[in-house]
């Protein structure tokens, strides 16, 4: 997915010149001991706004979240559930993913449907995260998504679930 945000970013920052792009990926988050994420920070090297941040404390992850107001996420292979997807959605940050996966059902946001490794497909993605970005309403559908989100990933509403289940 970083992959395809880096050919998506100037596009997005050429109209949107205040844009701005926090980046947390780090492999250590799935228990490797090297971050392995040089290439990415490469592909971002020199981009005005990108700060890449990598692996991150919990806390500094949530104040992050908190303060993007969107979630750009080009993901290149099919998702299981998404938790950054279901945690941005719960701290207001409005996503714009593609339907790939599962995040057919997990983001509640704007999906750009087709082939996130397709050239053309880049810049259908940008378009979509610029139109989100320029558009008056995005703090209302913000607060939407994430009541929303806040209902269907509370653990109250799980555990219920599992309750129905296993009876």
């Amino acid at each position: 997915g970083l992959q395809v945000l880096a050919q998506a970013y100037p596009r997005i920052k050429q109209a949107v010149p205040d844009a701005s792009l926090v980046i947390t990926s780090d492999y250590r988050l799935w228990g490797t001991i090297e971050p392995r994420n040089e290439q990415h920070i490469r592909r971002f090297l020199g981009m005005d706004g990108v700060k890449f941040l990598g692996a991150v404390p919990r806390r500094e992850l949530v104040q992050e979240q908190m303060k993007a107001e969107i979630q750009a996420y080009p993901c290149t292979y099919d998702e299981l559930f998404c938790y950054a997807v279901a945690e941005c959605q719960v701290a207001g940050a409005y996503p714009v993913t593609t339907s790939q996966g599962a995040l057919i059902t997990t983001n509640m946001g704007t999906q750009v449907a087709g082939e996130a490794n397709n050239p053309h497909w880049v810049k259908h993605f940008a378009d979509a995260v610029i139109e989100k970005l320029l558009d008056k309403h995005l703090p209302d559908l913000q607060k939407v998504v994430q009541e929303k989100a806040i209902e269907r990933f509370s653990l109250e509403r799980i555990l219920g679930e599992w309750e129905k289940v296993l009876e």
